[in-house]
């Protein structure tokens, strides 16, 4: 991220946005909020012009505290002492944690950074004293100035109040069967807010639960001109169009998801995987599937989803060889699962397969006799032998 912006940075408050919508991040990253060191925080936002502020802050903070050391009288040499040990104690924290990403450790610090300077005043005489007589008419324009600086970020604040009550809103009317899609027009605020996404990606999913797709993918929409390499949304967006039959939108979107997901991160990929082969194009879906199995290993086994998919493709296009190896991978990595294990049970019954079917069935009737499906009880029943 540095690299990419070193002078100006991504933007103050981007780190999050970064990690999880512009392929910075891995899967065990993606939901990382703080970087926990506030100084490399700083350079990735603000850039090398952020880093220079700081460190004229921090010269200033030492030549106002070597003033007060070499002409202030013992009691007062103490006591801003211990102050500036206060805040060399937080300067040295902030390269473990966010301390100053926090209220409270932030005002402490302008607030003692304030009296260390104010304390070194009289050992600093001015260079050069200006006197600037105001009027009382000019004394007019400092509210005035004031107005004029906070309408803008009441607006702002307005709007995304409003946006918030549309959503809260948007939800019940969810519930309640009555969604209308020209209230998402109320979302859209000039000022780009970090949290709307995340609420409008827990409506798009209520929306598509109910399988009101059309206004499922308007909420897409909205959440991807907030974010556009948002590769979740650009996942399920890809999802509902493909239950509105448009795949070659899908098949676009998954594409740029792919590109914009994390490293361990292959949703966009199983579904392209699934579109292709749905719509006939086996050879495209046969072509993913062997570059997703060519992956890493330490990245495969990030999601337990990924090796389940990529066992039952395996069983659906008949790779007895990849059926076997993917259910031995999914089990070094991942717990027992009900689906995974009825579908070798399953496997192993329509090749024929029947002792190594029924040595499975028994192991996992002992282990988890809930798990067993009934269709794959019942197979296991009419190879005659007892279980």
């Amino acid at each position: 991220m540095i690299k990419d912006n070193p002078w100006l940075g991504s933007g103050l408050g981007s780190w999050p946005h970064n990690i999880y919508a512009e392929h910075y991040g891995t899967w065990n990253t993606l939901h990382v909020q703080r970087a926990h060191n506030d100084l490399l925080e700083l350079i990735t936002e603000l850039g090398i012009l952020g880093l220079l502020l700081l460190i004229a802050v921090v010269v200033a903070l030492l030549l106002s505290m070597t003033r007060i050391l070499r002409k202030m009288d013992i009691e007062g040499r103490w006591f801003y002492w211990l102050v500036f040990v206060s805040l060399s104690g937080s300067a040295l924290n902030m390269m473990f944690s966010f301390s100053y990403q926090n209220a409270v450790p932030l005002v402490l610090f302008g607030f003692y950074a304030a009296l260390l300077i104010k304390a070194s005043d009289p050992y600093n005489p001015a260079i050069k004293t200006l006197i600037w007589r105001i009027k009382p008419t000019q004394c007019l324009i400092v509210p005035v100035l004031t107005t004029l600086a906070c309408t803008p970020v009441i607006v702002i604040y307005m709007e995304w109040i409003q946006a918030y009550k549309q959503i809260d809103m948007i939800s019940r009317q969810i519930d309640n069967n009555t969604f209308n899609s020209a209230q998402l027009a109320a979302l859209n605020t000039r000022v780009y807010h970090s949290e709307i996404p995340t609420l409008m990606y827990a409506v798009g999913t209520e929306l598509e639960k109910k399988r009101k797709y059309h206004g499922a993918q308007l909420v897409w929409d909205e959440m991807l001109r907030y974010s556009p390499n948002n590769f979740r949304a650009l996942t399920r967006s890809a999802e509902s169009l493909t239950h509105l039959k448009q795949y070659n939108t899908a098949l676009a979107r998954l594409d740029q998801a792919r590109r914009a997901a994390p490293t361990g991160e292959y949703a966009a990929t199983i579904e392209a995987i699934k579109i292709h082969d749905k719509i006939g194009h086996t050879a495209t879906a046969k072509n993913l599937y062997n570059q997703l199995s060519q992956e890493p290993e330490q990245d495969l086994s990030q999601k337990r989803v990924t090796y389940a998919f990529l066992h039952q493709k395996s069983i659906d296009w008949r790779l007895s060889e990849e059926t076997r190896h993917w259910y031995q991978q999914y089990h070094k990595f991942h717990r027992a699962n009900c689906l995974v294990d009825n579908n070798m049970l399953a496997y192993y019954l329509s090749d024929n397969q029947s002792e190594t079917a029924l040595r499975m069935g028994r192991k996992l009737l002992r282990e988890q006799p809930d798990c067993v499906s009934k269709w794959v009880l019942q197979q296991l029943k009419n190879l005659g032998s007892s279980l």
